[in-house]
């Protein structure tokens, strides 16, 4: 007889939604969102028994010896928290990107999914597709030599807006606004940078960046938010690569007169 995992799925609405499709074919036991709206449009797609919980605490204590494995979708700043509680119940664990809010907490869930022997995926979908192992495959047999700069480029722009901001908004998770806020996010750079940066480190296999310098437009009214523009620079040997998001396109693609596209990798060989 098939066996099939027992999952809890934390967060249901927007992308938790579509990521609960994928879980269906595994057996979801329990659900769970703050939003009760997006909780009972979730139920109705699982059996009837599934139970559900407006507190994650509540679903692990009641429901987490019973379980497998949770697959969380929640907004960022909350993915540290549930994914160690998780961890720390003996569960594997499946979070959305990008993983966590902070590099340190990125380095304690890693740590302690290995004290606890637990498995981990993280939900960057783009690395599964045929197009980026192509690419994979093409840049380590020098298709196209020695690799001197790599450009990404995304033309969201989560931060600052035009007008002061004083005062925190009132949070709405499922919006993405909150992205904009240090406090909750880290605008585009936090949101899309693991998808696209993913390609480049596959791909070239890095060294530890040696220098990173950054700029954006002047913040005065607005040090509480990601800048609207951002471009970094990251010197790694060998080669630099170049991040810009907000609308802006990297200089060779205006040179060459290559495709506009509104987000890409670019190497340049």
């Amino acid at each position: 007889m098939e066996s099939r995992l027992n999952l809890a799925v934390i967060g249901v609405g927007g992308r938790g939604n579509e990521n609960l499709g994928g879980a269906l074919q595994e057996n979801v036991t329990a659900l769970c969102d703050v939003d009760e709206a997006f909780l009972h449009r979730a139920a109705s797609r699982c059996r009837p028994e599934v139970r559900c919980f407006t507190d994650y605490h509540q679903l692990l204590e009641q429901c987490g010896e019973s379980l497998d494995g949770v697959m969380i979708n929640t907004p960022d700043y909350t993915h540290f928290e549930i994914a160690m509680a998780a961890m720390q119940r003996g569960l594997n664990v499946y979070c959305e990107k990008p993983l966590a809010r902070t590099v340190r907490q990125c380095r304690l869930m890693t740590e302690a999914a290995e004290d606890f022997g637990v498995v981990t995926q993280t939900g960057i979908q783009m690395h599964a597709v045929a197009n980026f192992r192509r690419v994979v495959e093409l840049i380590q047999s020098e298709a196209i030599g020695h690799i001197s700069d790599v450009y990404v480029w995304c033309g969201k722009g989560w931060g600052g807006k035009a007008e002061p901001q004083t005062a925190l908004p009132e949070l709405q998770p499922h919006t993405g606004d909150w992205r904009r806020w240090w406090r909750y996010g880290n605008g585009t750079l936090g949101d899309m940078g693991c998808h696209y940066i993913d390609l480049v480190f596959w791909a070239m296999n890095p060294t530890p960046v040696r220098r990173v310098s950054a700029s954006g437009p002047d913040l005065e009214f607005q040090q509480d938010m990601a800048p609207l523009e951002l471009a970094v620079d990251y010197e790694f040997d060998g080669f630099t690569m170049h991040w810009q998001d907000g609308g802006q396109l990297p200089q060779p693609i205006l040179e060459q007169n290559l495709p506009q596209w509104s987000g890409g990798v670019l190497f340049c060989g």
